[in-house]
């Protein structure tokens, strides 16, 4: 276990938290998608390049851990945050899969807090978006435990 590094000391951190001195995506393709998705969520702007991004960030491995690849580029379709909202079918057409395949990734990252959704539309239907990072999916997960 690391150390913690001087940058995070004044998050919550304790002495069992893993923080780890190397990280490694074994998978060179799912890295690839794991930096664009970091850069594409988060508010860091210490964070100037997908190439550049330090895998040991806790945002790289958190989503590595918890997203597959498929998940993470799934993500990626939406292009950007908290402003872009997609129907179920929309998700579905930009990922070239059938509606029951979209829902049952989205229900997934949903769960974990990582896409949330709301009906403000017209037909009042359901329409996801990758929320805020830190304030939301943070949040969210921990509460899901």
């Amino acid at each position: 276990m690391a150390k913690i590094p001087e940058r995070f000391r004044n998050y919550m951190f304790n002495e069992n938290d893993f923080l780890p001195e190397t990280y490694e995506i074994a998978d060179p393709e799912k890295e690839e998608l794991v930096r664009k998705l970091v850069m594409l969520i988060s508010d860091d702007i210490t964070f100037r390049s997908a190439k550049k991004l330090d895998l040991t960030e806790p945002d790289v491995w958190l989503i590595d851990r918890l997203l597959t690849k498929e998940e993470v580029r799934f993500m990626l379709s939406f292009k950007k945050k908290r402003t872009v909202k997609l129907t179920i079918e929309e998700l579905a057409e930009r990922n070239v899969m059938s509606v029951q395949e979209a829902q049952e990734i989205v229900d997934h990252i949903a769960g974990i807090g990582m896409i949330e959704f709301d009906r403000e539309n017209e037909k009042k239907e359901r329409q996801y978006f990758i929320p805020k990072w830190v304030v939301g999916s943070g949040e969210y997960m921990m509460m899901n435990g």
